[in-house]
Order: C-alpha cells, then sequence, then structure tokens
C-alpha cells in the first residue's frame, strides 16, 4: 500500500501527516497550535515558510521545516506498508479520541496488532519498575488479570518488570491490552519481552509515535509516557521511585486530568516512596481491581463485568461498589450485580477435585512445572528456581498464576505451599 492509499482528505495523502510528523517531532508543543493555524499538514508543507515566520519555530525547528524532503516521508509510508505496520493520522476517525485530546498529540501513529474503538472501553494504564519486589508483583498480576476479567484493557509500556506482568496477565485473562513502544516497531526492544511482544501484536495492538528505524534512545522515553498515561482513564501506579519514569507518567495523568491510582507498599522500600508521595497528595488507594473499577462502575454501566472479580485478603466485594457509586451521587443504581459476602470467599483450606482439576487445566506450561516441583510441605521460591529450569522472574508469575487460581498458597518468607483437594 502506498502513502495515497491511506488518503482520507482529497489531495492529502498520508506522507503529508508522516512529513509533519517528522518535522515537528514527538512531543512537540506546538502541534496544537499549528493545526489550529492550518487545516491539515498539506497547507503547512505548502505555506511553511509563512509557518516559520509566523509561529515562531526554533531555528533548528525551522531548518528543519525548509529542508525535510517529501520523498522521505513517502519512504517511510512505503516502509511500513512492506513490512505490515499501519498508519493513522490524527484527523482520521479511528485515531484514539483520548489522544487528541492532548495539546502534544501525536500527528501520526503507526500500529502493529489489532486496532480497537478505545473510545468504547474502559482502558487503564498501568506502569511500575522494571525491578520490583516480589510484593509488587503479586498485586499487579491480580488487579491487571481481575482488571482484564471484568471487561477493561490494559495499556502499558511493554518494558520487563511491572509493564510485562500487567501485558501478560491481560493476555492470560482473555483481555485487550496496548504497548506503547518508545522506538521504531521493528526494533525489537526490550528483547527479553520479544515473546509477550509477539503475543501482544496477534491478539492486542503495539504502537509508536516514532517511525521505523527509530533506536530505543533513553531520552525518548520519557515523551512516550504522556501516551501511556492519555490513552488510560486513569493510571495505576504500582511499584517506583520518587524520581523514576513511573513518576514522569503519574505527572503527566495530573496535567491530562486522568485519574491517578496507586498500590501501598512496604514503607521500608524506596519502590513506595513514589506510590507514597501520590497516595499523600491524593491518589486513590488499590487493594483491588475494584477500588479502580468502583470509580467506573457508573459511566461504563453495562460495559463491566464486577461478578468476574475475585475478593482478595480483606474481602472486598461488588457490594462497596455499589454502595460507593450512590455516595458519589453518580445515580441511583438499584441493580446489585451479585454482591458477595462471607460464605462466599474462597475457602483456601480446601479446593474442590471439579475446581482443581479445572484450574490445573487452565495453567500455563511453567506454572504446571511449579505445581508439579511443590508437592507436600512448604517450599521457598528460592528452591523452586534451583529445582526447575525457570528464572526468578518465571518463578514468581508462575507462582502468581497458582495463587490466583486458588491452587497454592503463600507464607511468610516466600514459601508456598499446595492448597488442599478434596
Amino acid at each position: 500500500m502506498t502513502c495515497e492509499g491511506y488518503e482520507m482528505t482529497p489531495g492529502v495523502g498520508m506522507e503529508y501527516y508522516v512529513w509533519a510528523a517528522q518535522v515537528l517531532g514527538a512531543g512537540s508543543g506546538h502541534v496544537q497550535q499549528v493545526f489550529e493555524v492550518y487545516e491539515n499538514p498539506k497547507e503547512l508543507y505548502e505555506q511553511r515558510e509563512e509557518a516559520v515566520a509566523l509561529l515562531g519555530f526554533s531555528s533548528q525547528e525551522a531548518a528543519r521545516i525548509r529542508s525535510y524532503p517529501l520523498n522521505e516521508a513517502r519512504a517511510i509510508c512505503d516502509q511500513c506498508s512492506q513490512m505490515g505496520f499501519r498508519i493513522v493520522h490524527f484527523q482520521q476517525e479511528d485515531y484514539p479520541k483520548r489522544l487528541r485530546a492532548i495539546y502534544d498529540f501525536p500527528v501520526v501513529l503507526y500500529l502493529k496488532g489489532v486496532l480497537k474503538n478505545m473510545d468504547d472501553q474502559l482502558p487503564i494504564a498501568v506502569v511500575g519498575t522494571r525491578t520490583p519486589s516480589g510484593y509488587g508483583t503479586r498485586a499487579a498480576a491480580m488487579v491487571c488479570r481481575d482488571l482484564a476479567l471484568a471487561g477493561a484493557s490494559i495499556v502499558s509500556g511493554l518494558a520487563v518488570g511491572i509493564d510485562g506482568i500487567a501485558h501478560a496477565e491481560c493476555i492470560r485473562a482473555g483481555g485487550y491490552t496496548i504497548g506503547v513502544a518508545g522506538c521504531g516497531l521493528d526494533i525489537d526492544y526490550p528483547r527479553d519481552n520479544a515473546p509477550l511482544r509477539k503475543a501482544i501484536e496477534e491478539r492486542g495492538l503495539v504502537i509508536s509515535e516514532y517511525p521505523p528505524g527509530t533506536r530505543p534512545e533513553g531520552w525518548r522515553f520519557p515523551i512516550r509516557n504522556r501516551l501511556i498515561s492519555a490513552l488510560g482513564e486513569g493510571v495505576f501506579v504500582v511499584e517506583g521511585g520518587i524520581h523514576s519514569g513511573v513518576m514522569h507518567t503519574a505527572n503527566h495523568a495530573l496535567e491530562q486530568g486522568r485519574d491517578v491510582f496507586a498500590l501501598p507498599g512496604d514503607i521500608f522500600s524506596a519502590k513506595a516512596e513514589g506510590p507514597f508521595v501520590l497516595l499523600r497528595n491524593g491518589a486513590i488507594p488499590v487493594m483491588s481491581a475494584l477500588d479502580i473499577l468502583g470509580e467506573y462502575a457508573m459511566t461504563h454501566d453495562g460495559k463491566l463485568h464486577l461478578e468476574r472479580v475475585r475478593p482478595n485478603f480483606y474481602q472486598a466485594s461488588q457490594k462497596q461498589v455499589q454502595e460507593r457509586k450512590v455516595s458519589n451521587s453518580l445515580k441511583n443504581n438499584s441493580k446489585n450485580n451479585g454482591t458477595m459476602n462471607k460464605e462466599t470467599v474462597p475457602d483456601r483450606s480446601g479446593l474442590p477435585k471439579k475446581e482443581a482439576e479445572a484450574a490445573y487445566n487452565s495453567l500455563s506450561q511453567g506454572a504446571r512445572d511449579v505445581y508439579s516441583y511443590i508437592g507436600e510441605g512448604h517450599v521457598h521460591a528460592d528452591e523452586i528456581k534451583e529445582g526447575t529450569s525457570l528464572d526468578f522472574q518465571q518463578v514468581l508469575s508462575a507462582l502468581t498464576e497458582l495463587e490466583l487460581e486458588g491452587l497454592i498458597q503463600s507464607h511468610p518468607g516466600r514459601n508456598y505451599s499446595k492448597v488442599m483437594v478434596v
């Protein structure tokens, strides 16, 4: 497909949008200003000398506007076509409206995967450290999986750590996830997440504002972070230091008017500093996916399936969500979506054989290997790593999966045992 195949406005091919994206640059503060003056990028291209004089570009920006050739933009379009990447521009119907609403929106997006109408969904952005604690890993997995089971989609940044956990748990639950890259879509970064990236492209969506060939340089990721927050209705911060990219994304969320949620953490851990600062300044604490879903239960009424969310250790229930809806005075909803009381909380002292068999059959191979290794009695996570072919991150992911399925239970000191099958 050539650039002309993308044409939407008569006489304005996609190459003009790609040209504008290249000359203005990712995260440009001029984007909104430019397109308040010029109807489309072709007008900007044809009147670029006037634009340079009128809009106050820096000398470097002005030189790029004057010199960047349209043929290079055409070449990018052709390259994307050959590689199987789609391009959408900000004046197309399927361009995400949440992105279009920010002042520094991308002129074009490069896409690989399944593009759904995100405006009909509840997208939640999830961000956190690349080196999560065991607690952060378990909490992120539990919350993200339940968000997906309830019908929310997950947006994150494709990195190892919390990002990868968020994407993987969403896919495992059959949900829709969006990965926002900080480089060209042809760059396999990070390499450790290559299998996950492939799974996202098959069932979700990977997007970038950078054309093919753009390397993952560190300065690009803070610019990328504004897209992660903008694509979500809310941002869930799991773990991260006060000067981390996690907080950078949270600050974008606040500027963009998004809800900010944070995981209460270990007061002795530097990874909890970022969420603590956010909570002190008014972020919503998260102890269950219901703490997030409850904020949108009315605005997305009929699109969320709260009955699929399991209670956590403090027995959070859908009844609490209903009470919050009323207390927020959104409107009175007389329909209670399945109150969960004490008797319906899963009994971890024994698991019916049929439920155990169904849970085991749904496990990944890694989780099955870990379950087989645990045997009888308590086993430490380090011992599981030494006794299996899995690395520590894979072991933690498998243990989280087994806990969520109710097949094992955790004990102090990162010890685990099987739940009795009755």
